[in-house]
């Protein structure tokens, strides 16, 4: 038996194993193999595309990924079992031919056919070691293929819960200038502080998913308003807002705690990016003029040097969110600028 030859084998049989549980079963991120050629697959989209966020290529890309990596897996469990096969040029034995098969090809058929449970074929392992080889390898097979596969369940789950939670931020309003203005009633901003204090929870839900799920990142969609990047940009930009014209940075209210207490969740889910390889841009945002709140007669209670302090103060989280944006193929201007509104579509 050539020892080199069963060493790779193992290798690629042991790094797909280790990945598939730490991917299916870790509550924390990807494996190596996965977290890389999902990167990858989808930076090699976005160049394609134009990084377009309509683009046709782009919102397939995330079933796409998810059927590749699984197909990767079992690929690679296959291909490093018939190496490891291969390595003992009699480990196979065929009947008809009455004689020891050593070719790759074969040894490549023998894996497959005991992966998948179906038997061993035409050949015959040759020792009790090969024996207990081929039996375990069955064994594994069936566990490892079946957890693969069942991956793809939580996932396109954590997909939709993703997209319900984008359009419910849309029902609040189509920019930060939307929410604000839409918003005002009674002279305050008590109604939509209570909106946006209502998504904590679910925004603290699609961090656990998207920390136990990195590829979620990658499920994409080509309208503004079921873009969890947009409509995430779209809450916090708000929330600066809000904190800025309320001069809240001492106030200790309820309604003030709300906010925070939502932009606390933001947080955490900001700092689920890192498993999707997303770093903050070098540059912040331009700061929003907020010339509209006089033309609504909204009252302010700062000047614009604190407008600008107070933004300064946030600056960090707008570079993330701003990467986080134009990860997802959009710009900035999708954050501030109105998005179309829910309609159906014609397809004549």
């Amino acid at each position: 038996m050539s020892i080199l030859i069963f060493l790779v084998g193992f290798i690629i049989v042991t790094a797909t194993i280790l990945d598939i549980l730490y991917t299916v079963l870790a509550p924390n991120g990807s494996g190596l193999i996965t977290g890389k050629l999902s990167y990858w697959i989808w930076r090699s989209s976005l160049a394609l595309s134009g990084s377009d966020g309509k683009s046709w290529l782009l919102s397939n890309i995330g079933v796409f990924m998810l059927i590749f990596i699984v197909q990767i897996w079992v690929a690679l469990i296959w291909l490093g079992n018939a190496i490891i096969v291969y390595a003992d040029p009699e480990a196979l034995y065929n009947s008809s031919q009455t004689a020891y098969q050593s070719d790759f090809i074969s040894k490549l058929y023998f894996s497959g056919y005991v992966l998948s449970a179906m038997g061993h074929g035409d050949y015959s392992p040759v020792s009790d070691w090969w024996k207990f080889y081929t039996a375990f390898v069955s064994f594994t097979g069936v566990i490892f293929i079946s957890l693969a596969i069942s991956y793809l369940i939580p996932v396109i789950q954590a997909v939709t819960n993703k997209r319900a939670f984008s359009l419910k931020v849309a029902s609040i309003g189509k920019s930060p200038e939307n929410m604000l203005v839409t918003n005002w009633k009674q002279d305050d901003f008590k109604f939509l502080i209570e909106q946006i204090h209502e998504l904590k929870s679910g925004i603290f839900k699609l961090a656990q998913q998207h920390l136990a799920y990195p590829i979620v990142h990658y499920f994409h969609s080509k309208h503004r308003y079921e873009s969890t990047s947009i409509c995430l940009a779209m809450i916090d930009e708000t929330i600066t807002i809000l904190e800025t014209i309320k001069d809240t940075e001492n106030d200790d209210s309820p309604l003030t705690d709300k906010l925070k207490n939502t932009r606390l969740a933001i947080t955490y889910y900001l700092s689920t990016l890192k498993g999707s390889y997303i770093d903050p841009e070098d540059d912040a945002p331009e700061v929003p003029k907020l010339d509209y709140l006089d033309e609504h007669k909204i009252p302010t209670e700062v000047d614009e040097d604190q407008i600008l302090k107070n933004f300064e103060r946030h600056i960090t989280r707008r570079k993330m969110l701003l990467a986080y944006v134009q990860n997802d193929a959009w710009e900035w201007k999708d954050v501030v600028e109105e998005h179309s509104t829910i309609e159906i579509e014609d397809k004549n």
